[in-house]
């Protein structure tokens, strides 16, 4: 086996700091601000004789191919790594917690190829299939009729360019254009989602270049009975959960939402593995980590929203700290590493 080294990604030099602070101090509190899950995933790998390294991409020279200021916790010490050093001692990435998406789209789409590249070890989530999920592409690019096969139902999805014009949105949606949604192919957390009777020629020209291009689908009233989603590992589920929406507008509102634990039958699993099997087959990738986003229509069959796999949430930070899906999450990506590293 190789050494229990892993290097787990935070999300900015600012969140690095922090940690540092709160390693140094040996403990917790409100007055540092961390993310619940950097610590459930530290703990658990700590707990277990890993040795932990912490780092953020922002801090990463490519020029020069040196990873600065690279914390490893059971030295209290700072390095800078080279790729040949990064090599040589870390088995195993974590490349999660990477910031906004939206903000930093180009940056993070340039450290993973880099990564792809030139890293010999295991990285969680595959870079590559992180890529793929970086933009939205995927949704006008799957076929409907494959997947309907295995009884998923797509929305029917437009792509536009950034330079889109908003009198050929008219002339594409000239009446009820209250019924569709817009999103950047780039967007996360419901970044910019609008109604597209929301939207002018304004919008258009002020978002033109923060995001890689829009994304129409017509407003699916299923979405009031519920969106699921399922977390899943090695295309095991880990998590899930169902969000209920308070119907204020035509737009479901992540402010107005309630939270709950769901558990999906052995039916419902094994169709979300036919859907990791398919997204791997049509893009050649191994998807080692993701999250299923779906609805279902009155029948009971799955209505795809999104297929998350450059950063999918864990919804740690809504749960106690003790639950104990919060340490199923962590363990199970624990042991996944040391499966990894014993290969």
């Amino acid at each position: 086996m190789k050494e229990k080294n892993i290097l787990i990604h935070v999300k900015s030099d600012e969140a690095l700091n922090n940690y540092i602070r709160i390693l140094k101090q040996g403990k917790y509190d409100e007055s540092i601000p961390y993310s619940k899950e950097i610590k459930a995933m530290l703990t658990e790998f700590l707990e277990n004789g890993w040795n932990c390294f912490l780092t953020t991409m922002e801090n990463f020279d490519k020029d020069n191919e040196i990873f600065n200021k690279v914390y490893c916790i059971k030295e209290d010490k700072l390095y800078n790594m080279s790729i040949t050093d990064v090599n040589k001692n870390i088995p195993v990435m974590i490349i999660r917690n990477v910031g906004p998406l939206e903000l930093n789209f180009d940056k993070i789409q340039e450290y993973l190829k880099y990564i792809i590249n030139n890293y010999k070890g295991k990285v969680l989530n595959n870079p590559k299939a992180m890529l793929k999920g970086m933009a939205k592409n995927y949704l006008v690019e799957i076929s409907s009729d494959e997947l309907r096969k295995i009884n998923i139902i797509t929305i029917p999805t437009k792509a536009y360019p950034t330079t889109v014009k908003y009198s050929e949105i008219v002339q594409d949606y000239p009446e009820n254009r209250e019924k569709y949604l817009i999103k950047p192919i780039s967007g996360e957390l419901s970044n910019s989602l609008k109604s597209l009777n929301e939207v002018d020629e304004e919008f258009f020209r002020r978002k033109e270049n923060k995001v890689k291009g829009w994304i129409i689908q017509p407003i699916q009233e299923e979405i009031w009975n519920g969106e699921y989603q399922l977390v899943f590992l090695d295309g095991k589920v880990i998590y899930g959960q169902q969000k209920t929406y308070e119907k204020e507008g035509e737009v479901p509102s992540q402010k107005n939402r309630n939270l709950s634990k769901y558990h999906p039958d052995e039916q419902e699993t094994l169709t979300m593995q036919k859907l990791i099997k398919y997204f791997e087959n049509l893009y050649n990738i191994k998807v080692d980590i993701c999250r299923i986003d779906f609805m279902k229509n009155k029948e009971g069959l799955p209505i795809l929203l999104e297929f998350e796999m450059v950063n999918p949430g864990f919804f740690i930070a809504y749960m106690n700290e003790n639950d104990s899906d919060v340490k199923n999450i962590v363990q199970s990506i624990r042991k996944y590493c040391e499966k990894t590293i014993s290969d």
